[in-house]
């Protein structure tokens, strides 16, 4: 590097210019762009001794003829900004000793004044092609960029990622006529913005790039829209927001755009970041979540300045976990930064003074060897380069002239910061609740007082159901072990009670679970090996009466608790493992239903558990459950057919093959939307007429209905373990007036002449069950050409919505009854959008024809036959509705559709959705405001169609 050096520094007019010296040896990349552009070192060196801020670096990038530039130009300018910005502060870092907080700051101020520099131009040319956004009043409509992680706390890195997200005030509304092209809708306009800046920050150039950009910290990640207005948002966290998403909200930071929207922003997400009462959960979530990252690190078997033991990592949390715990107290202990973050820890008298200025000045040493490894090749990394060619030079940046020096430091910083952090689980680990609440010297009376402080609700009852937990039944004495495990579980359940909607109900399923002594001394080995399995289990116990009664009646689902089975089954494997397991009681037709049912309630627990511990979305748990019941069906035919065919020979066709058959699912399991407690929809269909060969020979219509009619009875007869499915198969050709069922001719002729366009909708959502039978084909070409030769006509998308109104008229109205499937802009008016868009477009694009109707919405909307404010208003409600319908299903394991009256039951399923706060009413409200949004959306597709 020193030739290089040497040759271009004659190049350079300046009196510091061998200043630069230190820079070309240290650091590869400046020294490169410098060997190609040296005519900008000379600014660099002057910008070295300046203090830059967002400002002052937006002047520069800021030329009176920015505006002008096309984007290869402003892609060129902006990288050439960058990397004099970066020449300066290496020259900082290296030679003149500037501290970590003014580099990181130097280094953010940069991202922030690209950012807003991108966000100009996009806006600019944007606004004058199509308009400036504005509200439904005609005001003004503002986007802000918001900084995330490092960026969020002015900490970025020489080679920094930065995460960002793009927010804007409102979707409702259009651009003005200002523009040279048609106005559009504002979430149209703001999400071209977005993709703008995203392209001139994130791409790559000859000369590199200036910053990479991850939006992978948005709601919804990579599936969710890349910019939302603040409505949307603030809903996905109340819904769905995580305790990692809370964390990272911790450092947002508007860096560019418009500041009013960027506040708002901020305004509306902090009830979900901070909670109004301190939330001891949070350092559970921490705490796994560093272990997984230490687990990680252990594997590399390197050392991580960021993410290892006593990393940066570590320092943030313990700022971070300390301000969400204590904002309740004290709002103003909160800031984005990590080092103004300790001062105020300190400040508040959550750190002694003397750790405080021990973690910073360990912060800035950490993070002053995360830079010198970076700055060499702008490589983002966070691992000590230790071979043998690059570590002298490290040692040097970072100011060590020998390496064992550089050890006992490091060690010293490391081991300090994890001892911090490590002494916060110690303080908090099972809060204060366990040496009041069993203390046998307080009464009932105290014990209630004391749980009510907590904020949980009905506290005397609790005292009282606590009381019984430790005593035991009658004729049971507990032993000293016995109450020690009992109070360790108790204690980490009623961390959580405060957040129960039903706390007392919750303890009452643990009273019964731990009735008895060895279930007792099981879950203390459950536990033991894995904490949060408990906390997975009160979710069961507050969430699902169904599956708390399972759990309390069979304890060994347990099992499925410590050691969960993949949730996302397959059909072919259910079928499989109902066979071993029943292969040595063929003939036993009684038995084999009694150890189907038993396996089913497994497998339905499995499902349950993932979906409402938040392992299994919802979509990914109605194609399990899907799943599950196509792989039971196959398994009830296979026993049955067996037994007919006995009785009656094989079914032959008539040119003497095995006559095959067909088992066509509907409705929701055609559809792969299978709720918990669902019906099974299905049709039964057979190759051609003919008879079977045995000595009772019978046609074969008869023999395939004696088939169904036992595969009915198998699925929906009840025993000691209840009922599989009960079955409806009036969506046959004729309903329930024609036969139970159909020859595969017939079906095709039934379907091109007769059927009405309600049963088209209704084809349109099938799927076979038995995808080996060699029909398979056949009726998909069959469906292929009744649903989509060609476009379904006008009268064809009116006749959907006369038959939609129909059914709100007859089973959805009045809208009080709250009918999520039925009712006003319930989940019939985005199936039945769905289909009419299927049937119109499915002659002329293969990937709508798909039976699901979320995938089917994806679709649509990719290919534009869907607009974007439709999709969404559409696509979220789907997920909300089928979140809810679920959760109260699994409730009592019910078929029910509809919002429920009783508060317990709604204040429960407000919880699952994150509604702390009277969430039976906050449920309630977003139902209303979901309704809304849906018949809105309907109106709008339909009225753009007809």
């Amino acid at each position: 590097m020193t030739d290089i050096f040497n040759k271009n520094v004659q190049e350079i007019r300046h009196p510091d210019r061998n200043d630069l010296e230190k820079v070309f040896r240290h650091s590869r990349f400046i020294a490169d762009w410098l060997e190609k552009h040296p005519e900008y070192a000379a600014k660099a060196l002057e910008l070295a001794k300046k203090e830059r801020n967002v400002d002052t670096i937006l002047d520069d990038i800021l030329t009176p003829d920015f505006h002008e530039l096309d984007e290869d130009g402003l892609l060129r300018h902006l990288r050439a900004t960058k990397m004099t910005e970066y020449t300066a502060i290496a020259l900082k870092d290296l030679v003149y000793g500037a501290d970590v907080k003014n580099i990181t700051a130097h280094i953010s101020s940069f991202a922030s004044a690209s950012l807003e520099a991108a966000y100009k131009y996009a806006y600019f040319r944007l606004s004058r092609e199509l308009g400036r956004p504005q509200d439904a009043e005609g005001s003004r409509v503002g986007m802000t960029v918001i900084g995330l992680g490092k960026l969020g706390g002015w900490e970025l890195n020489f080679s920094s990622d930065i995460d960002i997200m793009y927010v804007y005030g409102t979707e409702v509304g259009r651009t003005d006529n200002s523009g040279v092209k048609p106005s559009v809708e504002n979430h149209v306009f703001f999400t071209r913005v977005a993709e703008k800046i995203t392209h001139y920050i994130g791409t790559r150039t000859e000369d590199g790039i200036v910053f990479r950009v991850d939006l992978r910290l948005r709601p919804d990640g990579d599936r969710g829209a890349i910019a939302l207005p603040i409505r949307s948002c603030e809903i996905y966290y109340e819904s769905y927001g995580q305790g990692w998403e809370r964390m990272m909200l911790l450092k947002a930071r508007p860096v560019a755009g418009d500041k009013r929207t960027g506040a708002e922003f901020l305004r509306s997400v902090r009830p979900f970041v901070f909670r109004r009462s301190l939330d001891y959960k949070l350092l559970d979530e921490l705490k796994n979540i560093k272990q997984k990252i230490d687990r990680r690190e252990e594997i590399r078997g390197n050392r991580n300045v960021k993410l290892g033991y006593g990393g940066i990592r570590e320092i943030e949390f313990v700022v971070q976990a300390f301000q969400i715990l204590y904002y309740p107290k004290h709002p103003d202990i909160y800031h984005p930064s990590t080092l103004e973050g300790i001062d105020l820890l300190a400040r508040f008298g959550q750190l002694e003074a003397e750790t405080a200025e021990r973690l910073k000045s360990e912060y800035r040493f950490l993070r002053k060897l995360e830079h010198m490894a970076q700055i060499e090749n702008e490589k983002q990394t966070h691992v000590i380069p230790e071979d043998s060619e690059t570590f002298p030079l490290y040692l040097e940046r970072c100011g060590f002239d020998c390496i064992d020096k550089f050890n006992e430091e490091f060690s010293a910083a490391t081991r300090f910061v994890h001892k911090v952090f490590s002494g916060i689980f110690r303080d908090h680990e099972g809060s204060d609740v366990s040496s009041l609440i069993f203390d046998k010297e307080l009464n009932q009376e105290e014990v209630a007082r004391i749980i009510q402080d907590k904020g949980i609700k009905d506290a005397v009852r609790c005292a009282s159901i606590i009381k019984e937990i430790l005593h035991g039944r009658k004729n049971t004495i507990r032993t000293p072990e016995e109450i020690r495990i009992i109070e360790m579980v108790l204690t980490r359940v009623l961390e959580h009670l405060p957040e129960r909607t039903d706390p007392a109900g919750t303890l009452l399923n643990f009273e019964k679970l731990l009735s008895h002594p060895t279930t007792v001394y099981l879950l203390q080995d459950i536990i033991t090996g894995a904490p949060a399995i408990l906390d997975k289990l009160e979710n069961i116990f507050s969430f699902s009466r169904y599956m708390s009664d399972q759990i309390i009646s069979d304890r060994t689902l347990l099992d499925y608790i410590y050691d969960p089975k993949d949730p996302e089954f397959k059909s072919g494997f259910i079928r499989l493992d109902y066979h071993e397991r029943t292969r040595k009681y063929t003939g036993d037709t009684e038995y084999i239903m009694e150890i189907a049912r038993q396996r089913h309630k497994a497998y339905i627990f499995n499902a349950g558990y993932a979906f409402l511990n938040g392992t299994l979305n919802v979509i990914r748990t109605m194609k399990a459950l899907t799943e599950l019941a196509k792989g039971t069906i196959q398994f009830a035919v296979d026993t049955v057919y067996e037994q007919v065919t006995e009785r009656y020979g094989k079914p032959l066709t008539a040119d003497g093959r095995i006559c095959d058959f067909l088992v066509v699912g509907m409705g929701k399991l055609g559809s792969y939307e299978m709720s918990f407690g669902s019906d099974l929809d299905i049709i039964f269909l057979y190759e051609e007429n003919g008879r079977t060969d045995g000595k009772n020979s019978v046609t074969n219509m008869e023999f395939f209905t004696k088939v169904l009619q036992r595969t009915i009875s198998f699925l929906s007869s009840y025993t000691t373990n209840g009922i599989l499915y009960k079955i409806d198969t009036r969506l046959r050709p004729s309903g329930s007036s024609g036969t139970l069922v159909t020859s595969l001719p017939a079906f095709r002729e039934y379907q091109l002449k007769e059927a009405m366009t309600w049963e088209k909708q209704a084809l349109g959502r099938s799927s076979v069950v038995n995808t080996d039978s060699t029909l398979n084909d056949r009726f998909n070409e069959i469906k292929i050409q009744c649903l989509f030769s060609s476009p379904l006509a006008k009268e064809g998308i009116k006749e959907i919505k006369e038959m939609r109104a129909r059914i709100e008229m007859e089973k959805g109205s009045p809208p009080e009854k709250n009918d999520i499937k039925a009712g006003y802009g319930g989940m019939l008016d985005i199936e039945f959008t769905v289909q009419m868009l299927q049937l119109l477009t499915g002659h002329e694009d293969e990937s709508v024809r798909n039976p699901n109707t979320h995938d089917v919405m994806v679709h649509l909307k990719d290919k534009g036959f869907i607009k974007d404010r439709d999709y969404y208003a559409l696509h979220d409600s789907y997920h909300f509705y089928r979140t809810l319908e679920n959760v109260l299903r699994i409730y009592e394991n019910t078929s029910t559709s509809r919002l429920p009256a009783n508060e317990e039951v709604l204040g429960k399923a407000g919880m699952f959705f994150c509604f702390e706060k009277n969430p039976a009413e906050c449920l309630s409200e977003k139902y209303a405001w979901v309704r809304k949004s849906v018949r809105a959306a309907y109106n709008r597709v339909f009225e753009r169609y007809m």
